[in-house]
């Protein structure tokens, strides 16, 4: 993906301590910093923290030269990682490159309140490991959330 947003979002390889391998994605949100979903980061079935992530910013399987670098110093939030709290289910990782060329994402709506947020349209796109393997990026409208989470999310929970 060569547009902005879509470059500075990120495929993550992952590896658990067990030795799976699994898809998520995460977003650059600085030059340094990618964010992503706790467990992307902490997978309590597969020993805790993961033991690598690897980092492909705007992946397109049908691009050649996709860049990937390599994640350093993840976590997640003790929310996630001890209870498994799904409204907290948030981590991030720093990489050694830097990854301005690609965008960045911020945060929005710092003082909004929960009701704004709540009637917020939600433009949702990641690599989901059920649809093409997450070999592509899918893209997803959402005008409904409930809680800290999306449909979406529901819907991939458990698949990485």
């Amino acid at each position: 993906m060569t547009l902005f947003p879509y470059r500075a979002i990120c495929k993550l390889r992952i590896r658990s301590k067990t030795g799976r391998s699994y898809i998520g994605t995460g977003w650059i949100g600085g030059p340094n910093i990618v964010y992503t979903a706790g467990h992307c980061t902490f997978m309590q079935d597969e020993g805790g923290l993961v033991s690598g992530i690897e980092v492909l910013p705007g992946y397109s399987r049908t691009r050649s030269g996709n860049r990937t670098v390599t994640a350093v110093n993840w976590g997640c939030t003790s929310e996630w990682a001890q209870r498994g709290d799904q409204a907290l289910d948030f981590g991030c990782f720093f990489v050694r490159q830097n990854l301005t060329e690609f965008g960045r994402f911020g945060f929005d709506h710092p003082y909004a309140t929960e009701e704004q947020l709540m009637s917020l349209r939600l433009h949702i796109v990641g690599y989901p490991h059920d649809r093409e393997g997450g070999e592509a990026q899918q893209e997803q409208e959402k005008g409904e959330t409930r809680g800290n989470e999306t449909e979406h999310h529901r819907e991939e929970k458990g698949k990485r």
